[in-house]
């Protein structure tokens, strides 16, 4: 069996159900996220991300918590890319471990599944999915 690591992930909020609209009703724009994307280095909370990144500061300081209350009501999109250089010659699983709480996993802009139990290891067969190339996968977590 062989590992890929992924790694360079980015991270973005949305309003609820905007990832999931992809394009504007109106113009039919691409709908972009609450902040510009963020670099985060995972395994991380959406909080301490936000903090590492300057958006919010030290919640467990003083009734700064006061001032986070936003980040909840929020849909959080981490994202990142692999790529594939030839067809694996093996089963390619994308293994996931303590995804909390309820989120969905996508691959290239398709839902691979719904992960509502951080207690649970996700796995995914991808390997009829996976393209040559540049692959994106995202993991959409509902109302951290």
């Amino acid at each position: 069996m062989k590992t890929i690591e992924l790694v360079n992930w980015k991270l973005n909020g949305y309003y609820p159900y905007v990832p999931l609209l992809g394009k504007g009703v109106e113009l039919g724009n691409e709908l972009r996220g609450l902040l510009q994307p963020m670099d985060v280095r995972v395994p991380c909370g959406v909080h301490t991300a936000l903090v590492q990144n300057g958006y919010l500061k030290d919640p467990y300081f003083e009734c700064n918590s006061n001032d986070c209350e936003w980040v909840e009501n929020r849909w959080w999109f981490f994202t990142t890319e692999v790529e594939i250089r030839e067809r694996p010659q093996y089963p390619l699983i994308l293994e996931f471990d303590g995804l909390d709480y309820r989120c969905r996993v996508f691959l290239n802009g398709k839902p691979l599944g719904i992960c509502e139990n951080m207690y649970i290891k996700y796995r995914f067969d991808v390997t009829n999915e996976i393209r040559i190339g540049k692959n994106s996968i995202g993991v959409l977590f509902e109302n951290v």
